[in-house]
């Protein structure tokens, strides 16, 4: 009787991991996998990151993805993180800000903080960040820098890729 159940335990598990939806630490939400990097880079760096994990710096377009991603985040918050890049830059015309993802301008869904964006030509990456309880995008220098003590343009980030991207599931 115990192999029985064992086996069938055994069983449940692997077919439950075989065709799970998203990676190990990586999170699902509407047929999207979300990776929160434990570490902070340049926007330049993070991108170059998400794309070895197959990937993309994540598009956040759309109400319902910000409000998941910001449950996450006030989690992340209260350990002192601020920070999280996704991406969106106006590298390339100023003002004209797109997602990576698709190459598409943002918007109909915005979360600009209020004076933001800036129209600076050395902040062209987005970053969302929290003002009080609610996390905004604000624009950033996509590199990192140091001026005496202080510092700026190196975040946490935010990865996202389709549920099984390779049309296979996932074990793990």
């Amino acid at each position: 009787m115990a192999t029985e159940v064992l086996t069938g335990f055994v069983l449940v598990y692997c077919v439950v991991f075989a065709f799970a939806a998203c990676p190990i630490d990586w999170s699902e939400f509407q047929g999207e996998c979300l990776h929160f990097s434990r570490a902070s880079r340049g926007w330049i760096d993070a991108a170059r990151d998400c794309r070895s994990k197959g990937g993309y710096l994540m598009t956040d377009d759309n109400e319902d993805k910000h409000n998941f991603v910001t449950q996450i985040l006030s989690v992340l918050h209260e350990f002192r993180e601020s920070g999280f890049w996704v991406g969106a830059e106006d590298n390339v015309f100023e003002g004209q800000w797109r997602w990576l993802e698709t190459g598409t301008a943002l918007g109909p869904y915005t979360k600009w903080a209020s004076g933001y964006p800036t129209k600076n030509e050395t902040t062209n990456c987005l970053v969302m960040k929290f003002e009080g309880t609610t996390l905004f995008w604000m624009d950033d220098n996509c590199v990192p820098w140091a001026h005496g003590k202080e510092r700026g343009g190196s975040h946490f980030y935010i990865c996202e890729k389709p549920e099984n991207a390779d049309g296979t599931g996932v074990i793990g």
